[in-house]
């Protein structure tokens, strides 16, 4: 990735918080929002765009719909926010604490070598 490309991530959730997390993610000129309040349209958005992660809100955060999407794009990974406390979810292998919106980029910067690394063998499986 160049300096020019941003990390796109898809921000799915209609709280207050995940209307936070857009405006602070967008501000930063590494990231590109995508936001979507049905979850249903995610994958609709993936067909367009390859994103570094989703986050969506921990409320609605269906398991059963998270893990089909792991299995079907394991490239990409998804965050569950629970303004609650803090907590960053990353589904199907850590959780984290978040006190700041720079921890959450922080993560997502973090996860995007991961991401190629999933990508480059599942290309060689497939």
């Amino acid at each position: 990735m160049n300096m020019a490309e941003k990390y796109s991530v898809v921000l799915c959730g209609k709280s207050l918080f995940m209307a936070g997390v857009a405006l602070n993610l967008g501000d930063d000129g590494n990231f590109q929002v995508i936001k979507t309040i049905d979850p249903t349209e995610i994958r609709t958005i993936l067909r367009r765009t390859q994103p570094v992660a989703i986050i969506v809100d921990s409320d609605s955060a269906d398991r059963d719909w998270v893990a089909a999407l792991n299995r079907e794009r394991p490239d990409i990974s998804v965050i569950a926010l629970n303004p609650e406390n803090s907590a960053a979810f990353i589904y199907s292998w850590r959780q984290e604490q978040v006190e700041t919106f720079q921890d959450l980029k922080s993560i997502i910067l973090e996860l995007f070598p991961n991401r190629l690394a999933l990508l480059e063998q599942s290309e060689r499986r497939g």
